[in-house]
């Protein structure tokens, strides 16, 4: 079997340009994971990530390795990812982080009509309730009224259990 240089090649710089894309991505969820502290947004993180980069190296494998992922690709991948932490990581985390609070930012601003609206629909439910409310707690006094003075006008309790 002929082993093609050049394709071997190929290989390796498209394994090294996956380590780095994963380095990347690996900054990207440690900014999210930095800025909502949550122990299972953190794991399914984590899982996502892995899936993420098992998935990529299996195409490389698939497409660039025909058919196969030779142990030089995930050491190569491996190399480029560390290139990255070690090189760009700092550069990366600043420019994601400023980036995801500029986006949290136009959120914010985009939301707060919606969540002011919401308070305004949650402050009116709550009158409507609680109108309702004191007028079923004076009909439920009348009919405590009429159960102590022995008189009952069709008020049956489905709710006895005394009869099995």
């Amino acid at each position: 079997m002929k082993i093609s240089i050049s394709s071997q090649l190929v290989q390796i710089a498209l394994s090294w340009l996956l380590g780095l894309a994963s380095g990347f991505l690996y900054d990207a969820f440690r900014v999210i994971r930095r800025e909502v502290p949550s122990k299972a947004l953190a794991a399914f993180l984590d899982t996502l990530f892995c899936l993420i980069v098992c998935f990529a190296l299996f195409v490389a494998g698939m497409s660039a390795g025909e058919g196969s992922l030779g142990l030089f690709m995930l050491i190569f991948a491996f190399i480029g990812f560390c290139c990255y932490m070690l090189l760009l990581s700092d550069r990366g985390f600043s420019l994601l982080h400023r980036a995801f609070c500029k986006l949290k930012a136009i959120v914010k601003i985009v939301l707060s009509p919606i969540g002011k609206a919401l308070d305004f629909l949650e402050k009116k439910l709550k009158n409507i309730f609680s109108e309702i409310g004191g007028r079923i707690k004076k009909r439920g006094g009348q009919n405590n009224a009429q159960e102590k003075t022995g008189h009952n006008s069709g008020y049956c309790d489905y709710g006895d259990d005394g009869l099995w």
